[in-house]
């Protein structure tokens, strides 16, 4: 698959929106953050779904899915909260919204610092090129037929890990006082790894 396929060219657009909204309608590094992070929250949420519709017969691992599935919703849900509590840990104090204010799950905080910032349109736009590709390539183009448990696996926590390294070097771009480049590189580094493994998962798919 190349980078201007449907797909690929659906997600560079999404991406391009928070970096519109860098230079333009000066949003800060939580409210990037928080889109980052709902839309690998949606990540997980159709990789448990791609799971349960793959062909078992492709999958190495032991167990299936009745094993799996509920072992990387389990996983995933606790790599994702952890990645929030340190999201508004870190960046929290921007948009005086600190983890446990309310609860232990940080939605609450999330949910405001999309309505303060206006981010709906982005969040929409990165939400549906995430679900265009699970139609258009997992289902339409067949590729459930060809995956399997360990790469999807792979695939939804790549991208929580990619959140992971966007806190740290948001972190430093903050600390090294250029907040607005450094949030336009932080998002070139966002992409460039989403799209890699973007292009890494189609490959696999297709050659499984």
């Amino acid at each position: 698959m190349k980078w201007y396929s449907p797909s690929a060219a659906a997600l560079i657009i999404a991406n391009l929106v928070p970096l519109y909204g860098v230079f333009f309608w000066d949003w800060s590094i939580l409210a990037l953050l928080v889109l980052f992070w709902i839309e690998t929250v949606l990540v997980g949420f159709l990789g448990a779904l791609r799971m349960l519709v793959a062909v078992l017969a492709n999958t190495p691992l032991r167990g299936g899915k009745i094993i799996w599935v509920p072992g990387f919703c389990i996983y995933y849900s606790v790599l994702v909260l952890g990645v929030g509590i340190m999201m508004f840990s870190f960046f929290g104090h921007l948009e005086e919204e600190m983890p446990f204010d309310e609860s232990f799950l940080p939605f609450g905080q999330a949910n405001r610092v999309l309505e303060k910032q206006g981010l709906r349109l982005a969040l929409m736009a990165l939400c549906a090129s995430q679900a265009f590709a699970f139609f258009w390539n997992y289902l339409g183009q067949g590729e459930f037929r060809r995956s399997n448990l360990r790469n999807l696996m792979w695939e939804a926590n790549s991208r929580a890990y990619i959140l992971f390294f966007s806190l740290f070097f948001g972190a430093l771009f903050m600390g090294l006082g250029s907040p607005v480049w450094g949030l336009g590189i932080l998002i070139g580094f966002k992409v460039w790894l989403d799209l890699a493994t973007h292009l890494r998962a189609r490959r696999l798919a297709t050659e499984a």
